[in-house]
Formats: C-alpha cells, structure tokens, sequence
C-alpha cells in the first residue's frame, strides 16, 4: 500500500476513536474519588461542572417537600374556613326554624276587655237593649263596657306560617244584659306574615259559638245559643322558641239573636312545645 494511503487510513483510525471516546465521557455517570484518610482531597481532583458537588439535588429535594407541605397546609387550612363558613350558616339557618311554631303544640292564656255595641232587630219577640225599673222605656241600641274575660286556647302550627287553634272565652264576671257569665267557643286559623322573625305580626280569624244562658227576665227570647266570628290583629314577641309574649286588638260579631259587636284587646303568653 503506498504510503500516503496508510497515512491517510491510520488517521481515520485514530479520529474515530478519540470521537468515540468523547461521547463515552459525556453520558458517562460522574464519580467522586474516594477521600483519603484525614478528609483531604486527592490532588487533581475534579470537582461537577459548573462548581456543584452534588448537595444541591439534595437541597431541590428538600425545597420540593418544603413546597408540598406549605400546599398541603394552605389546603386544609382554606378547607377548615369553608367548613367553618358552612357551620355557621347552618347555625344562623337553624336559629330562624327555630323562631317558626311549625309542629309545635301550644297553649295560650291572655286577659282581655271588651266594649259593646248591642242592637235588636225588632218585632215582639226580640230582647230589648236595656230596660228602666219600672219598664217605661226601652231602648233598641245600646253600648256598654263588657266584662272582663280569660281567654285559653290550644293550637298547633301545621306550617311555617299557619297555625290552627281551639278557643274557649270565659267571662269573669256576669254579664248587665244576660246575668250570666260569657262563655264562648271557638275553631280558627292564625297566620304570621314574617314566622321566623323575633317580633311576628299575625291576622287571626275564628268562627265562634256563644253557649252563655241567661237569667234575666230583661233579655226576653235571649235564648242561651248564638253564633258569630271574631278577629285577631296582633303582634307576638318569641322570647324564646318555646314562649311567646303578645298583644292583640280581637273584635267579634254574633248576629242569631241580635247585632252584638264587641271591640277589645287582650295581652297573654304562649306556651309551646317541643
């Protein structure tokens, strides 16, 4: 072979190898030389590129765990604040069912007073209003200070609004006209125009039977039955869910015997349960 081409071939050679070489060193894992006793370093020892020895993959894995923690921290900690927001408001929710009557039974007590207004239809065999001593005079319409009453009923709140009540009405001294103390008896249905509010406003309103007899030869064909309605305008304040405070305007109409209208007001306490 002439010799330019065996130069030229052991060239080749050569740069192949160093070139493979160069590629080896690149993907090659780097190693640190063992220490030599007494901690010193070997001399020429060649320290990672860029003048890292390897602590700080160790400090990005600490960073990373670090990071993790303080996400996983803030996470339970929003989450904690959202629970608490949530109980809250379920509380604050509970606290205003709490201020409806809805499913509770209760009792109801008030005083009250009313005035009269009494008027005959006519004809011979109505009751005259009132009448002199002697029976001079007598008078077709007459008004009168009636007689105070207790009033008692039993009620059930069948909604958050509504609420179904039993009335009895007993007078606690007798009546001018009628010598007989009032008992009247009562079905009706009460409402609450803001049910869960502390001070509640409520419309009431009762058919009523008067079962009171009479004993007074004055009143004529009185008889010892009539019949009529009665109202309820009010305001209630729920000190707390069980008892109730509350003040009411309660006017009442029977008309079988003749036109008797009563306007009075009544304050009493209410008891409920559970």
């Amino acid at each position: 072979m002439p010799r330019s081409l065996r130069v030229l071939s052991i060239g080749l050679v050569a740069a192949a190898t160093f070139s493979t070489s160069w590629a080896s060193a690149q993907t090659a894992p780097a190693t640190t030389p063992a220490q030599p006793a007494g901690g010193a370093q070997p001399a020429g020892a060649a320290t990672q590129p860029g003048g890292t020895d390897g602590s700080d993959g160790v400090r990005t894995s600490q960073s990373r765990v670090i990071d993790t923690t303080q996400e996983e921290l803030e996470r339970e900690q929003g989450q904690t604040e959202q629970e608490r927001e949530a109980a809250r408001r379920r509380a604050e929710e509970e606290e205003r069912r709490r201020r409806d009557h809805k499913y509770q039974v209760g009792v109801r007590i008030a005083f009250g007073l009313p005035y009269r207004f009494r008027m005959e239809y006519g004809g011979d065999d109505s009751a005259q209003c009132q009448a002199d001593p002697e029976g001079e005079t007598d008078e077709a319409f007459c008004t009168e200070l009636g007689e105070p009453a207790l009033d008692i009923g039993l009620e059930f709140g069948i909604t958050d609004t509504l609420e179904l009540f039993l009335l009895m009405r007993i007078g606690l001294t007798s009546d001018e006209f009628t010598d007989a103390n009032v008992l009247n008896l009562g079905l009706g249905l009460r409402s609450y125009t803001n049910p869960t509010d502390l001070v509640k406003f409520y419309l009431g309103f009762a058919l009523m039977m008067d079962l009171g007899s009479t004993d007074n030869a004055m009143a004529g064909d009185y008889g010892s039955f009539d019949f009529g309605v009665r109202g309820q305008f009010g305001f209630q304040f729920d000190v707390i869910r069980y008892l109730g405070i509350f003040i009411q305007i309660d006017p009442q109409l029977f008309f079988l015997r003749y036109l008797d209208t009563a306007i009075g007001g009544s304050i009493g306490l209410q008891g409920r349960f559970p």
